[in-house]
């Protein structure tokens, strides 16, 4: 198995197919229902869903003009005729945005330390908006059911079961804080420029969650992008610096944390079991399966 291999997380720009004035968003880990509207008054980002999702629209829609009024890197969302966030047309839920520039993340130069800042103001911003009950377990607890119901060959259950009781020994410590965390805090949803993060996207996945685990899987989703660049990997791997600037970065918000890079490393290993759990208990996101597999290979790495 080879390690920090592109995947669908590590295109550089987005990209569209065009038709008219109006092109689709394509490639992988990208919905087929986002659009970008180009008009002579300008561009656009339109997002559109199924009408059975129109309650969790709403809910992102609410939660990204509530942080953008909190001063936050977040799409300007632009409302309906009738001031409505979410319209409803042709048995579709729709949202406007104004389109924002930019490229995805790749962890050139500085872009790693302004992702973290981000990550910890988005954070502090977001604490008003939530409270932290009914928050979810942040260690899997059905894994070993549906591990054992699955095809997963041998070397990488054990892998699994490994990392699970690891993590199981350290409860106490993935549960002890909750904060609202971005948990998909992925490369395609940081828009950058010029080594700064113009605007965080995909807002559904911000809620209260486990600190260690939130902080250390948007850090190892991060930083395992930046290792795909096989300088980046090979500077990294004798340095060793990615993890403690990406920790100086969210103390900038949180100056009091001491977090290790060891207790990140079971952070995230207990967020992508919680994903490997998740998938094996729905066939639909199998395609997702072995690049979580892989991460639990590659988190030891960067850890």
């Amino acid at each position: 198995m080879k390690l920090f291999e592109p995947n669908n997380l590590s295109r550089r720009t987005p990209e569209f197919t065009p038709f008219a004035q109006v092109s689709a968003f394509v490639g992988a880990n990208v919905s087929a229902n986002n659009f970008k509207i180009e008009t002579p008054s300008g561009k656009y980002f339109l997002k559109s869903r199924e009408q059975s999702a129109v309650e969790k629209m709403r809910a992102e829609a609410e939660l990204t003009f509530a942080l953008g009024e909190l001063g936050q890197k977040v799409p300007r969302i632009i409302r309906s005729p009738d001031e409505e966030l979410v319209s409803s047309i042709a048995g579709k839920c729709w949202v406007l945005y104004e389109f924002q520039e930019g490229d995805y993340f790749s962890g050139n130069g500085g872009e790693l330390l302004a992702a973290a800042e981000v990550f910890g103001e988005l954070t502090s911003a977001a604490q008003s908006l939530f409270s932290d009950a009914g928050v979810e377990d942040a260690v899997p607890g059905r894994l070993i059911e549906l591990l054992d119901r699955s095809s997963i060959e041998v070397d990488h259950r054990t892998k699994i079961l490994e990392s699970l009781s690891e993590v199981e020994k350290h409860r106490e410590l993935l549960n002890g804080r909750v904060l609202p965390m971005h948990l998909d805090y992925h490369p395609l949803n940081l828009l950058m420029i010029d080594e700064r993060v113009a605007c965080v996207v995909d807002l559904e996945h911000l809620k209260p969650y486990s600190v260690v685990s939130g902080l250390g899987f948007a850090a190892f989703k991060l930083i395992r992008q930046a290792m795909v660049d096989e300088e980046f990997r090979e500077r990294e791997l004798k340095e060793r610096t990615a993890v403690a600037t990406w920790l100086r970065g969210w103390r900038k918000s949180f100056p009091g944390d001491e977090y290790t890079s060891g207790e990140l490393g079971i952070g995230a290993k207990a967020r992508i079991l919680t994903l490997i759990q998740i998938i094996l208990g729905d066939e639909r996101l199998g395609y997702d399966l072995q690049k979580q597999i892989t991460s639990l290979y590659e988190v030891e790495v960067v850890f």
